[in-house]
Parts: C-alpha cells; structure tokens; sequence
C-alpha cells in the first residue's frame, strides 16, 4: 500500500514513529485505569516478556533493567531529528532515480553475480581456499512488511535454480522464529545466540584452531 502513495507525501514519514509511540503511550495508561473484566489490560505474558525473561536467566540482565533500557533507548530516539527517515522510506519502496538499489536491483541477478565473483576469487587464489561464503537468514514468524511471499522470493534467490545452483560457493541456511514479528525478531535472544556463534566459530576456524563452540553454547 505505501508503494502507491505520492513520494510528496514521505516528507513528513519522519513524524509518524513520534506520533505512534506517545499514542500507544497514551493508550497504555488509560487501559490501566479499565477494569480487569474489560480484557485490555488482561494479564498475559507476551512472546516479548518471555524473551525478556531468557535473557535474564540466561545471561543475568536483570529484566526491569531491559525494560528501563529499552524505554531509554526509544526516549533518546525519539528525541532527535529524524528526518533521515524520510530518505530511508524512500529508498526502501524504491521511490527514486534508476539504480537507487545498484546490483540489488533485481534481487535474483544479485545473487547469481555475488555466487560468480566468490566462483572467480577461488580461482584467483588458485583453488586452495574451499571455504564458503555463508548466508544465514532469519524470518519473522508474522511479518506484515514482507508477508509469506516475500520470505519464499528471498529463500528462492538464495537457493537458485533447483534449488542447489549456488551450492559450491554459498552456504544458504533458513530460519523462521516463533513468536517474533518484523519488529521483534531483532530483539530475539535465540536469534542473536546464533548469530555471535557462528561469528565465534568462523573466526575460530580462519584461526585455524577448530569450530568447536564455547561450554556455555546452549544455555
């Protein structure tokens, strides 16, 4: 929907987070007013509060100290211009001149073009280094920014024809995280977990000292 609105109307995007955080900020302090009967401020521990609630266990940050954290992070935010935001909206809806997204442009060639430079640099370096450029993508179990369709498109570029075009060169993992949206999936502890492993066993490994991973890898 926001691809067919006029681009005029992107230069005030930047004023619509404000916006919508002091009225869920509103909204949160009048549903704590209702009645428990009313169902608004019904207690139930969200994917978020759970999450929360891992990291603490976990990795011993405290859970009011999160939430003070991320009410401090938002305020900060919030606080500066961000009419930046504008430009980014743009770009992403790709409401600008030809070639805004370079190579990105169609998504499909991207990766058949990234595939075949990795392809060239090994024989460049004469064959001897075998190790693979590794892509790993997490989806958001409900994401309306990109629905289903638009995690099978990225699945399907990374994969390639017949789904093993890219093999030799790109290893491709996929992962859909349970209870996280577009917005939360950032926030995922499991997501996160895996991805300072695999950093930690790829640098171990360009070390040469092995990919084991640490004791405290599946906490």
């Amino acid at each position: 929907m926001a691809q067919n609105l006029p681009t005029i109307v992107f230069g005030t995007w930047h004023h619509i987070p404000k916006f919508a955080s002091a009225s869920r900020t509103a909204f949160n302090k009048i549903s704590k007013l209702l009645p428990s009967s009313s169902g608004v401020n019904a207690v139930e521990t969200p994917p978020l509060e759970r999450n929360r609630r891992r990291i603490e266990s976990d990795y011993g940050l405290p859970l009011e100290l999160q939430k003070e954290l991320q009410t401090l992070t938002l305020k900060s935010m919030f606080s500066e211009n961000m009419v930046g935001a504008d430009s980014e909206a743009l770009q992403c809806l790709r409401k600008g001149p030809a070639g805004l997204w370079g190579d990105c442009e169609d998504y499909t060639l991207f990766v058949r073009r990234l595939a075949e430079l990795e392809r060239s640099r090994r024989a460049d370096e004469g064959g001897s280094n075998r190790e693979k450029l590794r892509i790993s993508i997490y989806f958001a179990e409900s994401d309306t920014m990109i629905g289903k369709r638009g995690q099978s498109y990225m699945e399907d570029c990374w994969k390639g024809s017949g789904g093993d075009e890219f093999q030799d060169v790109l290893e491709f993992t996929t992962a859909t995280i349970s209870e996280t949206d577009h917005d939360s999936i950032v926030q995922s502890v499991e997501v996160l977990k895996q991805i300072f492993l695999s950093a930690y066993v790829s640098v171990r490994s360009s070390h040469g000292k092995g990919a084991q991973c640490p004791n405290n890898s599946d906490p």
